[in-house]
C-alpha cells in the first residue's frame, strides 16, 4: 500500500519521489523548490539530513537529524493519533523548516496521502474536503 503526494491537483505515488523532486526543484517558486530539495535529501543515500533551526529562540543553527530517528518519530505520531496508511494529511508549512519536513516524512513513512499547498495565512481557503492530520 503506497501513499501519494499531491501538489496543485497532480499526484505522485511514493515510487516516483525522484521525479517529483526533480520537477519541484526546477520550479521558480520557493515553496516548491524547498519541498523538492528536502525530498532529494530524504531519498538520498545519506543516513541523515542537514536542517536549520528557525532562529525564533536564538541564532539560527545547522543541525543533523538522523533519518532513522525521523522515521521513528513519524511512526510514533501515526500510532498516537491512530492514523493508518492512506490517511490524508495537509502540508501547509515550508519544507525549509523541521515542521514541514516532518510532515513529508510522516506521510512517506506511514503511507499517507499528502496534499501540499503553498504556505499562507489561510491554507484551507481553496481546498475542498477534509484531512485526517
Amino acid at each position: 500500500m503506497i501513499g501519494s503526494i499531491e501538489i496543485e491537483g497532480k499526484s505522485w505515488s511514493f515510487e516516483h519521489l525522484d521525479d517529483l523532486s526533480n520537477e519541484l526543484t526546477s520550479s521558480d517558486l520557493d515553496w516548491k523548490i524547498s519541498t523538492g530539495e528536502f525530498l532529494k535529501d530524504w531519498i538520498g543515500d545519506d543516513d541523515h539530513v542537514m536542517v536549520h533551526t528557525s532562529g525564533s529562540t536564538g541564532k539560527r543553527k545547522s543541525i543533523i537529524l538522523q533519518k532513522d530517528m525521523m522515521r521513528r518519530s513519524a511512526k510514533i505520531t501515526a500510532g498516537y493519533f491512530n492514523l493508518p496508511p492512506r490517511s490524508s494529511a495537509l502540508l501547509c508549512l515550508s519544507a525549509n523548516y523541521i515542521a514541514g519536513m516532518m510532515m513529508i516524512v510522516r506521510a512517506v513513512v506511514n503511507n499517507w496521502n499528502l496534499v501540499v499547498v503553498e504556505p499562507n495565512s489561510n491554507p484551507l481557503k481553496n481546498i475542498a474536503g477534509s484531512f485526517d492530520f
